[in-house]
């Protein structure tokens, strides 16, 4: 009986580290993102046709390529953020926007 229970035990241990360490492991975002247009609200503005993003998420640095098409005219550009909580500075279109991300 006192083997059944510390195999019980361990058992119970192992399964709880597992969920530990399955929960902290940090998401990656890589890939090619495509906006479902059907189920996005752009409001007053004219909606575009289709907009494409691909991601290339190498932690701290997260890389973005958009290319959007049709609505108020085409256009493609390049971001880059980062994940570890540090101001990313983005010039685009006579605008410099700050952002944080983590």
């Amino acid at each position: 009986m006192r083997t059944f229970g510390f195999r019980l035990f361990c058992l119970i241990f192992l399964a709880a580290a597992l969920a530990v360490a399955q929960a902290q492991a940090k998401s990656d975002f890589s890939g090619t993102w495509k906006a479902n247009m059907s189920k996005s609200d752009f409001g007053p503005m004219p909606a575009p046709d289709s907009i494409v993003e691909k991601i290339v998420h190498e932690d701290p640095s997260l890389k973005v390529n958009v290319a959007q098409t049709g609505g108020t005219g085409d256009a493609a550009y390049d971001v880059v953020y980062t994940t570890d909580g540090k101001e990313c500075l983005e010039a685009r279109q006579r605008a410099t926007i700050g952002m944080k991300i983590g």
